[in-house]
């Protein structure tokens, strides 16, 4: 048979949906755990020194022929770069095993009913806008070493204070993400480390909130985490009831992209503090698609939200799929709870509804003075924030419409639009002037109705106004009548890409390091005897001594059987041990295990290993 068509069967076998069941259901507890972590791991793989200490009360050495048998099944499989080996799932198999790996292990939470939840569901999204906002009016800067100004990170985290909830740690970090996210999504530019909106964060601001949100988790997934898009697909598959899980449950799975595992997490018992949950699962709270429940002022539970999560599977897979997929319904995510519409008050103040369309957010965060973080924030006018928010851009046009929007009556709503005449009817405009200095050439020019579609307005006896767009073809056409138009030097915004190499660092997960897959042999799998080398002492025998000695420690931890050998150290003596594991990636490579005398666990060379032999 050709060698593509073996391929093309043996994959056909290996992603039949009732072969991956029957391998999941056969599994013990240990192996869909590791499973678990491995596959909820996705892009960016579980190193093995990760997985052998993921498992309570289960050796190291039993750990790695655990995964050395899912291996074999081909469930998983391995890639080996200079000092790690890292463990991942197929991602044709993972829409099938993710949803029955992560069902015993994250639904299932007795004693929720007693838990009060908190959601921050739209919040991210708003205070997305806050920040952008605060960039378009100028006030956002950036230090030489690609550092948020200390003094404007404080000044947004006090404004986001519905996170200090959980901790008074949470809105420093959430303004992190903010920036991370608007500079990785190309949101902003900077110039002279002042920020500015670049065309997409413009962009962004005009569009639909539910846009906004899912451009931001899309980034999260690709750029923060390396991956969980499978594991977020997982959980609109998974049953409706329970619909609730113990918090300890998903932080025992979600620490694989932290690196760092916490004891408590294997109570499945425990509830945490924010600082002592995995980062993936305090930013899939941030993110809205889960909810927090508290008892004791400590986070036990966690429930997914369905409705959020349904809409971002679909538009993944359709994205996947490279279909547009169907943009569902326009209004956002959930539901607050809370009125939709604002609400006016006097003095120039108004309530809006977390949930409002993000333009009209937009709007708001530009011209009004936001005193709260709730549900129904609070925004108070002042000249000095309406004129300031003219400044930054927006239209009279647009302000009236907002005031239309936000319901104020009539001497209000004249008083606001006074202020704002205070500014637009006395505007300093940016234009692009052509000076023509000879009289006969500006009644020329004057003459040719080509050059006239072109300007915006003829000043006598000096030129002509034009916008910047048509700079070009105005030039173009002066030529063709000999006219060579000189540069007067005007200031122009030198924009660049905001660069947080130097800071972000210390922000980023930890992700090991992956090479290429790695295609082992089976311990303790016949094969046929290797060619003698001629001479004893050459390099290649030397590498098919050590080679032997691999694949007898090898077949002995598999069989769990003994082994003897000779060692010199300090004196040459006899030993029989228990060999536990194997240390390839050690320089030398080193192996451990028991010695049947002392019943001590020691660390041994293995080129120094002579005459090694297994026990039978």
């Amino acid at each position: 048979m050709q060698a593509a068509k073996v391929v093309q069967m043996v994959y056909d076998w290996a992603i039949r949906p009732e072969r991956i069941a029957q391998s999941l259901k056969t599994a013990d507890a240990q192996g869909r755990h590791l499973i678990a972590l491995i596959y909820a791991s996705e892009e960016r793989g579980a190193a093995e020194a990760e997985l052998l200490g993921s498992l309570e009360n289960f050796p190291p050495s039993q750990a790695l022929m655990l995964l050395g048998k899912l291996e074999q099944e081909l469930l998983i499989f391995s890639r080996e770069a200079d000092k790690t080996r890292t463990f991942h799932g197929f991602r044709e198999m993972a829409d099938e095993v993710l949803p029955a790996v992560l069902a015993d292990q994250w639904l299932g939470g007795a004693g929720a009913e007693t838990a009060s939840w908190i959601s921050f569901r739209h919040f991210l999204s708003g205070h997305l806008c806050h920040f952008l906002c605060q960039v378009a009016l100028g006030s956002v800067k950036i230090t030489q070493n690609g550092e948020m100004h200390r003094k404007d990170a404080q000044e947004l985290a006090q404004r986001f204070t519905f996170g200090e909830r959980l901790s008074t740690a949470l809105p420093a970090e959430e303004v992190q993400l903010l920036l991370h996210f608007s500079v990785g999504a190309s949101l902003v530019l900077q110039e002279d480390g002042l920020l500015h909106l670049s065309a997409e964060g413009r962009a962004l601001l005009r569009g639909e909130r539910r846009e906004a949100w899912r451009r931001l988790i899309e980034w999260w997934m690709t750029a923060r985490v390396h991956g969980l898009a499978h594991t977020i697909q997982s959980l609109a598959t998974l049953p409706a009831e329970p619909a609730v899980g113990r918090i300890a449950g998903w932080a025992n799975i979600l620490w694989i992209y932290s690196g760092a595992q916490r004891k408590g997490f294997h109570d499945p018992q425990a509830s945490f503090t924010w600082e002592n949950l995995p980062k993936a699962l305090q930013e899939l709270w941030l993110l809205g698609l889960a909810d927090f429940g508290m008892v004791k002022g400590r986070i036990a539970f966690v429930r997914p939200d369905r409705a959020a999560i349904a809409f971002l599977a679909t538009r993944i897979a359709a994205r996947e799929s490279g279909s547009p997929g169907s943009p569902g319904n326009s209004a956002d995510t959930g539901n607050t709870g809370h009125p939709t519409r604002p609400i006016s008050l006097p003095n120039m103040e108004s309530l809006v509804p977390l949930d409002s369309p993000l333009g009209w957010q937009h709007r708001l965060e530009l011209v009004g003075l936001k005193s709260n973080d709730e549900f129904m924030g609070r925004y108070r006018f002042s000249k000095e924030s309406v004129i300031q928010g003219l400044q930054a851009g927006l239209g009279v046009e647009e302000f009236q419409e907002l005031l239309t929007w936000l319901g104020f009556e009539g001497p209000a709503r004249q008083t606001l639009l006074e202020w704002a005449s205070t500014y637009a009817s006395t505007l300093f405009m940016d234009a692009l002037l052509l000076k023509v200095s000879d009289p006969i050439r500006f009644r020329e020019l004057q003459e040719i109705p080509q050059f006239l579609e072109l300007v915006t307005e003829v000043i006598p006896a000096y030129g002509f106004v034009l916008i910047r767009q048509n700079k070009a073809r105005v030039k173009e056409l002066l030529q063709h009548f000999g006219l060579v138009p000189g540069e007067d030097s005007r200031r122009i915004l030198e924009l660049a890409p905001v660069s947080l190499s130097m800071a972000g660092t210390a922000w980023e997960l930890a992700r090991p390091e992956i090479g290429p897959p790695a295609y082992r042999e089976s311990p303790g799998s016949l094969r046929a005897p290797p060619q003698e080398p001629k001479d004893k002492n050459s390099q290649a025998s030397r590498e098919q001594e050590m080679k032997e000695r691999i694949e007898t420690l090898e077949s002995a931890i598999a069989a769990e059987k003994k082994i003897e050998f000779s060692y010199a150290a300090p004196t040459m003596k006899r030993i029989s041990l228990r060999p536990l594991l194997l240390l390839k990636h050690k320089d030398p490579i080193k192996f451990i295990g028991i010695e049947a005398d002392t019943g001590h666990r020691n660390e041994y060379v293995l080129e120094q290993a002579k005459a090694l032999r297994i026990v039978e």
